[in-house]
């Protein structure tokens, strides 16, 4: 999440535990904060004012529905920023990829990895992908290689145990 350039929060917070060290949390990031209860906007729009404040760039009180269709509309991809992102992140995986290339066929294991890049064959890239917390959330961002946007829906690392199954029902 630290390289993210925007974050779309629906109906999270922003604890301690997903921010630790608030000046250093997302440094580049927009924050785009949306909550049914205009209550908990005021709360999270300075995160924990004792450790540090980080202003969200927008907070919406209301239905997710409603709020993230205007937060879509707002949010068009840039092909040129895409394809250096894709860039960054094929060196990372050069350099600190956690997978050494082992095929299911040299082993009578079935590596995590080898699962994700066979749905990726399977799908041609054009699944949507939802996953809960977890290896299995890290294994699909690292291998499966998403060609559109808008195509891999997870929690972000906030904790949201449970919210897979659910998601892949309201996706597209």
């Amino acid at each position: 999440m630290h390289h993210s350039d925007v974050i779309l929060a629906v109906g999270a917070r922003f604890d301690d535990r997903v921010t630790n060290t608030v000046s250093k949390f997302c440094p580049g990031a927009k924050i785009i904060h949306i909550d049914i209860d205009p209550p908990r906007l005021p709360k999270s729009c300075r995160l924990y004012p004792h450790r540090g404040t980080r202003e969200h760039d927008f907070g919406r009180a209301g239905q997710a529905a409603g709020s993230t269709n205007d937060a879509n509309e707002r949010a068009l991809p840039d092909p040129d920023v895409l394809a250096q992102w894709w860039q960054q992140i094929d060196s990372w995986r050069d350099a600190h990829g956690l997978w050494h290339g082992r095929r299911y066929a040299e082993s009578s294991s079935i590596m995590p990895q080898d699962a994700i890049l066979a749905l990726y064959e399977a799908t041609n890239g054009e699944a949507y992908v939802t996953s809960d917390v977890g290896q299995h959330q890290m294994f699909a961002a690292q291998y499966y290689k998403f060609d559109y946007p808008r195509r891999w829906i997870n929690s972000g690392g906030l904790g949201t145990m449970g919210f897979g199954l659910p998601a892949r029902w309201a996706s597209k």
